[in-house]
């Protein structure tokens, strides 16, 4: 093969889309001719360059397999030579094909760098849903805990009150008059427990009634925490585990009721 037919074919050698002709006649180049190696060098530092802005993510199993196979096909369709014709040759074709798997490769990355790695937004409490029946559980109940819901300077007219079952391992928060939400944005409630290590408790709405109703997820029975918060976040939340961003929206302290 000329030198100019195995200078086409590595932009696709870099790739791994040749077939095992075509591939063994451009490994014979490359031992011979540093000045193919020097080629084909080039071509793999750039994908590498572009492979190193996000996780490598393995590709379909059949993506190499039906490539070549279309290459295949192709060769097998287009007549062979005659004695007075020139060979063929498909420089642009080649570059074509490379150019677009390069494409593709860039624009997979790009949608990798844009969407976050947990691949499903945290969910959001509607606001009400079991929690009223079960703050109506638990209020009815002989020994119930009460503690009451104090507003922030963000606004204060929240109100509300926490209820807890006499044996500390179930709690619901009743608010009201929590402030309005715009469509990007959210509450985020937050638990202090004990030795003050702040526990996110999940993303809420209020509700379209007059009262929310959030049903606390207690890991540790009540005597284990400080006090309960929430905040005013972005649409999917704090982008921490542990901390707020936004401005408290309300606190709850757990003192002796």
């Amino acid at each position: 093969m000329a030198h100019d037919d195995v200078i086409e074919l590595l932009p696709a050698y870099a790739l791994g889309a040749l077939d095992e002709d075509e591939r063994r006649l451009v490994e014979e180049a490359l031992a011979s001719d540093p000045d193919v190696r020097a080629l084909l060098a080039e071509y793999e530092a750039g994908a590498a360059s572009l492979v190193a802005l996000a996780p490598l993510r393995e590709a379909p199993e059949h993506l190499r397999a039906d490539l070549q196979a279309r290459l295949a096909a192709r060769r097998a369709v287009t007549p062979p030579p005659t004695p007075l014709e020139q060979p063929r040759r498909e420089p642009r074709w080649w570059l074509m094909a490379a150019a677009a798997l390069v494409v593709i490769l860039g624009a997979g990355i790009i949608a990798v760098l844009l969407l976050r790695e947990e691949d499903e937004p945290p969910p959001v409490t509607p606001g009400m849903g079991n929690g009223a029946s079960l703050y109506t559980e638990l209020a009815e109940q002989d020994g119930a805990l009460w503690y009451d819901v104090m507003p922030t300077e963000l606004d204060p007219d929240v109100s509300g009150a926490l209820v807890v079952s006499p044996e500390g391992d179930r709690a619901v928060i009743r608010l009201e008059d929590l402030p309005p939400l715009s469509p990007d944005e959210v509450f985020q409630l937050w638990l202090v427990d004990a030795d003050g290590q702040r526990i996110d408790g999940g993303l809420f709405r209020q509700s379209e009634d007059d009262a929310t109703y959030i049903e606390v997820p207690l890991a540790a029975p009540i005597d284990r925490y400080l006090r309960f918060g929430a905040s005013l976040e972005p649409a999917g939340g704090s982008p921490f585990p542990d901390k707020p961003t936004g401005p408290g929206v309300f606190s709850v302290r757990l003192e002796e009721p």
